[in-house]
């Protein structure tokens, strides 16, 4: 830490800087061990369009969801996931309300199996007015949770919504003006989750949907309607998610890459002063991580913090260690 040196004798001051003698900043050091690691809490809400032509879709979702939860119990993830359709009407029952029992899972839930297959499947018996932002507002109210929905959100835990669609979203409040579609939606979230110690969101939207009209995919045997999910990629740009087609033809990689972003965002590293950034050396457990954009770190100068990717995610309990120089430092 910089240190102001005060020399109350002129004489001694004097004699320094004639014999040239320099006064050093020490590097400062920025760490914390186990008992102090990065929250790994994120609450998990996947809002699945359950209309027939995305029934083959919610196939190839569930079939490669064991990869997103492999890779979460790697890395320590305290994690609950629930689900919603996209469907609000008055005379479908699962409106608004998180879909099967127990309302959501955990990695000690039985048959987990079982349960997420309940979660991701459904039935081809939902609206063709998809309303997923609608039905978000609804699991996610206090009236909700007080009742059928109470513990699934957690106050300390990242929100992180996947939603998985061919359509965009038809829900009440959604508007059809220039590019600020959601607005209405933009403020809920950041309401119901204030920004992180890091200055970030304290939720993000994942897209997984037509990001093109040239996307080649039919998402049903039986042919189907898409459109381009407009108004939630600007969802997804706006609280720093994901945004992947769902023709991609492989939702394991899709998967993979929300589960990096959903790391990241708990795992990044905000510094108590400016560095220098030239001086700033990281380590997880005692291993030195290069700085590398691709399975390394960054420095995220914006919101002052390091922030890991690729292959360098730590696990929930590693050690991380951050040394740097001050900026101003000589």
């Amino acid at each position: 830490m910089k240190r102001l040196v005060t020399l109350a004798m002129s004489a001694l001051l004097t004699q320094s800087c004639a014999n040239s003698v320099h006064f050093e900043v020490p590097a400062s050091q920025d760490s914390f061990a186990q008992s102090v690691a990065w929250n790994n809490k994120v609450d998990i809400l996947f809002v699945i369009d359950n209309t027939v032509s995305m029934e083959k879709m919610r196939q190839s979702l569930y079939t490669n969801m064991s990869s997103l939860i492999q890779s979460l119990n790697q890395m320590k993830m305290d994690y609950r996931v629930g689900s919603t359709s996209t469907t609000m009407a008055s005379w479908y029952a699962g409106s608004g309300r998180l879909h099967g029992s127990p309302v959501y899972i955990t990695k000690d839930t039985p048959n987990f199996d079982a349960a997420m297959y309940d979660k991701v499947i459904m039935n081809n018996d939902g609206s063709s007015v998809e309303r997923g932002m609608d039905a978000v507002v609804s699991v996610t109210s206090n009236s909700y949770q007080t009742g059928e929905g109470q513990r699934f959100l957690r106050p300390d835990a990242l929100l992180s919504i996947i939603v998985v669609t061919n359509e965009d979203d038809k829900s009440a409040n959604m508007t059809s003006t220039s590019n600020n579609n959601s607005q209405y939606y933009k403020t809920y979230f950041d309401q119901l989750r204030p920004s992180l110690a890091t200055g970030e969101r304290g939720w993000m939207l994942n897209f997984v949907g037509i990001t093109s009209l040239a996307d080649p995919c039919q998402t049903s045997d039986i042919g189907s309607y898409k459109e381009v999910g407009m108004r939630l990629m600007e969802l997804a740009n706006y609280s720093n998610g994901r945004v992947d087609s769902i023709c991609n033809g492989n939702l394991s990689a899709t998967l993979s890459n929300i589960r990096a972003r959903i790391v990241q965002r708990l795992s990044d590293y905000k510094l108590s002063r400016v560095p220098k950034v030239s001086s700033i050396k990281v380590y997880v457990n005692g291993v030195s991580v290069a700085q590398d954009p691709t399975n390394g770190w960054v420095y995220v100068s914006t919101l002052n913090l390091v922030r890991f990717n690729g292959s360098s995610l730590p696990s929930s309990d590693a050690n991380i260690r951050v040394d740097f120089d001050p900026e101003g430092a000589d």
